[in-house]
């Protein structure tokens, strides 16, 4: 099933809520920053949202691999204690091979766990950039303002000192 994604702009929180294969809800929030407010977007918020909640789902797929492997090492343990037990039979080979293919499927998992997170926190620092950015570039043009008028009211001053040195005294 898709995802259903909700957000209100007035605190800034976003959430998302995915179904998993067993029809488990997970769920993941994302908050916007009071000091960031004026930054705060549906698509970013809902984007984190998503994010954590993907990884929760991860987390919970590696948990049922990790049970998943136990008993198969379990069988494996037992088989082996057999005195009729035999490496080369096609019972074993195949155990084997599921054993490994869970094993590879809980790596597998544990890089896409590493590589969400690793997106999320990019994400999170170029937004930071952004912010910091945006933030200069305000600085910038208040500064661009100042010097403006500074300028002018030098300009003023140094063609009509007695003018002004004469408002200044009343």
């Amino acid at each position: 099933k898709e995802p259903l994604f909700s957000y209100n702009p007035e605190s800034g929180e976003a959430s998302c809520l995915i179904e998993d294969k067993d029809g488990n809800i997970i769920y993941g929030i994302a908050k916007c920053h009071p000091d960031d407010m004026d930054m705060a977007n549906e698509k970013t918020g809902c984007n984190y949202a998503y994010k954590r909640a993907y990884i929760k789902v991860l987390q919970a797929y590696k948990k049922e691999l990790k049970i998943q492997l136990g008993a198969l090492n379990q069988l494996y343990y037992s088989m082996n204690r057999s005195k009729y037990f035999n490496p080369k039979s096609y019972e074993n080979k195949m155990l084997q091979r599921q054993i490994r293919q869970k094993q590879d499927d809980i790596s597998y998992v544990n890089g896409s766990i590493k590589n969400t997170k690793d997106e999320l926190n990019y994400i999170i620092k170029v937004n930071q950039i952004t912010k910091k950015m945006h933030m200069l570039k305000t600085l910038l043009n208040m500064l661009k303002t100042s010097l403006f008028f500074f300028l002018k009211i030098k300009h003023f001053t140094t063609n009509n000192f007695n003018f002004l040195f004469l408002n200044i005294n009343l």
